[in-house]
């Protein structure tokens, strides 16, 4: 078993990979995944800027969110739900869902995956 600990001042937010030239104002910081041992889950921290939104997505994963700072609104089963800081959420696997700031600061959350999400360049098609 291989043990990994870190510490947020040696890691950048960063554009999703596979959102890159699709989105702006919605970066991820990967804090494990299989890059440092971890087998099963995927967690990181994420921030959406005001005003902007995620489209709605589908995952082979669940995930586990938690709100601790601004306000988030989940889109789920064709309605949108608050998630103020302090709240928590899970998606499950192929649910359909999609986020959006509508506040007026940045809003940042926690975000467990598993199992942990493929990368992108192992989902694209091999010519």
């Amino acid at each position: 078993m291989q043990y990994h600990v870190g510490h947020l001042q040696h890691l950048k937010y960063a554009l999703s990979e596979g959102f890159l030239g699709q989105s702006s104002g919605f970066e991820r910081m990967i804090l494990t995944d299989r890059r440092v041992g971890s087998v099963h889950s995927q967690t990181a921290m994420l921030r959406l800027q005001p005003g902007v939104f995620v489209l709605s997505v589908v995952h082979a994963f669940e995930k586990g969110i938690y709100v601790f700072e601004g306000e988030l609104e989940m889109m789920r089963a064709g309605e949108w739900v608050r998630l103020p800081t302090d709240s928590f959420a899970l998606i499950p696997t192929a649910t359909a869902h999609g986020l959006r700031n509508v506040g007026s600061s940045v809003a940042r959350w926690f975000e467990i995956s598993a199992p942990q999400p493929k990368p992108v360049s192992s989902l694209q098609e091999k010519g």
